[in-house]
């Protein structure tokens, strides 16, 4: 006559396995959660030498406006975008106004970041990424 599974002496070493599938299962869905839901950070970095002002990065649904970032000076913040979006900077240097679209691409989830790189000569890189 075959025992049944609950009175089988691996029934114990079975009910931890499945309890251990599971515990995996949600964590994995936990993580991959909060990697789909964390929103873009965007981070503008200042090695121009000159202080910028009116530094303003906007893409779809928002637009985060620097009143001054100072030379060597970085700021990193988080936007709320909606869908895909592109990125463009705009700001003032001196007497000189600096315009730049599409530097790079975000989406609303997933992770997305981006830094933003302007030189001494006022070029504006985007270095992109996804965590």
């Amino acid at each position: 006559m075959k025992q049944s599974a609950c009175n089988n002496k691996n029934a114990p070493w079975l009910k931890w396995c499945a309890w251990l599938g599971v515990l995996l299962c949600l964590a994995l869905g936990a993580v991959l959660f909060f990697r789909h839901s964390m929103v873009p950070r965007i981070t503008i970095v200042n090695r121009s030498g000159q202080l910028l002002e009116a530094v303003a990065i906007s893409g779809n649904g928002f637009r985060h406006v620097i009143p001054r970032l100072q030379p060597g000076e970085k700021q990193s913040f988080r936007v709320k975008v909606r869908g895909e979006s592109g990125l463009t900077l705009e700001c003032q240097a001196r007497a000189r106004r600096v315009f730049v679209e599409n530097l790079g691409y975000i989406e609303s989830s997933g992770g997305y970041r981006a830094v933003l790189i302007i030189n001494e000569k006022l070029e504006v890189r985007c270095l992109g990424s996804v965590h």
